[in-house]
């Protein structure tokens, strides 16, 4: 502070200069990287800088310099910082006389760090009210960054990400339930593997997607796993849908028809089917229909290959039948 007082000259009160400022990063860091921490004690005599570090790259306090303003840089490596938001505190001080109580200032600014595409994992598929067909899939965004999430339920394996993204709408956009937890309610949810595509989004508008496969629910919509269109019978029908979810080369999807669980309809499901249909007490016609199926695309542990003339001869036993 500067007094100009005409005749009298100029009069500086120096303990009105800046004497000390220290930075807080968080609740407490190692901000300036020296390895240690500055200031850890709690006690009352050190209350105020408690957490906080000096300023190493440049300190330079007003106090004793001609302007009486002073000049503090802190170089901080990011890198090893999480990602999300964190909150830096400069903390400055005024020259004290002895015995005079400290006079400081803070400055506050908020930064987010975003190096990292938005990590969001499955959390849970409970019932949601009274049907057993609603279920509320819930999923955290375990780096904590997460400011939005869709939810897009059996979407096949193929689709593109510019695919998913033209999906985005307000029907699949999940509600905030707390600081990292998400709920997307869904009605009529077949007996099946269910797969989520979640689209997480961040507030600097950076996103990810991710497939979340076999997430298993067990309802009064259909008979479970083999029973594809989920009409409460194991039919031919149902062996004949799949055949076509099989030959769709996972171009399409039905949580029915995902027996082992991956996301995907591959031979493993198509085996897995004789299985379910005759645990399921599908009718002879039934079996029949799948024995084709199973005759048609399942390799026999008889084949033999021959390589002739530069060509492949794949020569085949007669028809293996399964044991189902």
């Amino acid at each position: 502070m500067t007094l100009y007082g005409g005749s009298l000259g100029t009069f500086r009160d120096i303990y009105a200069d800046g004497d000390q400022a220290l930075l807080k990063l968080d609740d407490g860091h190692d901000v300036n990287g020296n390895g240690v921490a500055d200031y850890p004690s709690s006690a009352p005599s050190n209350a105020t800088r408690y957490g906080f570090e000096n300023f190493l790259t440049v300190n330079s306090p007003g106090y004793g310099s001609s302007s009486g303003n002073g000049t503090y840089i802190q170089t901080v490596d990011a890198t090893q910082l999480s990602e999300g938001y964190h909150y830096i505190t400069a903390r400055a001080w005024r020259k004290a006389r002895p015995g005079e109580s400290e006079v400081y200032t803070d400055f506050r600014r908020v930064i987010y760090i975003d190096r990292l595409k938005p990590v969001s994992g499955f959390d849970s598929a409970d019932q949601y009210g009274v049907a057993d067909t609603t279920r509320d899939f819930r999923f955290q965004s375990l780096d904590g960054t997460a400011n939005s999430m869709h939810v897009l339920l059996n979407l096949p394996a193929t689709l593109t990400d510019s695919q998913i993204l033209s999906l985005i709408g307000i029907s699949n956009k999940s509600e905030q339930i707390d600081r990292d937890l998400f709920g997307y309610i869904a009605n009529n949810i077949v007996d099946g593997n269910h797969v989520a595509t979640v689209v997480t989004y961040e507030i600097t508008g950076n996103y990810n997607i991710q497939r979340f496969t076999g997430i298993r629910q067990i309802t009064s919509l259909g008979l479970g796993l083999g029973d594809i269109d989920a009409n409460n019978l194991f039919q031919v029908q149902d062996v004949n849908a799949f055949e076509l979810l099989y030959l769709s080369n996972n171009t399409q999807f039905a949580p029915t028809a995902d027996l082992t669980g991956d996301g995907l309809i591959l031979l493993d499901d198509l085996i897995a089917l004789g299985t379910a249909l005759q645990t399921g007490g599908a009718d002879q016609a039934t079996l029949d229909a799948y024995q084709v199926l199973y005759n048609t695309y399942v390799p026999e542990p008889g084949w033999i290959s021959l390589l002739i003339l530069g060509g492949w001869l794949l020569r085949r036993r007669r028809d293996f039948v399964p044991a189902l």
